[in-house]
């Protein structure tokens, strides 16, 4: 994602607080872990250039506005104060 790559996982903990409520605008799609034809649907919906490149822009702007590494030492800083 820091390099403009578009993701596509499944719901767990860690992408759901990665991508929130609306993964497409934080860089991402989620699936279903047991759904391979919403994983086929997602791939395919990622072959739209203009889409692709709206994702990645999306999610290069949430690692560096969330999760750049200044921001989690920063984070990380805090926590242990």
């Amino acid at each position: 994602m820091m390099f403009g790559l578009p993701v596509i996982s499944t719901k767990t903990d860690g992408a759901c607080e990665l991508f929130g409520n609306h993964p497409e605008k934080k860089g991402g799609i989620i699936v279903n872990v047991s759904s391979p034809d919403e994983l086929v649907k997602a791939m395919i919906k990622l072959q739209n250039k203009k889409f692709r490149e709206m994702i990645s822009n999306n999610a290069r702007k949430n690692i560096t506005n969330n999760f750049s590494i200044d921001i989690l030492s920063s984070n990380l800083k805090k926590l242990l104060q």
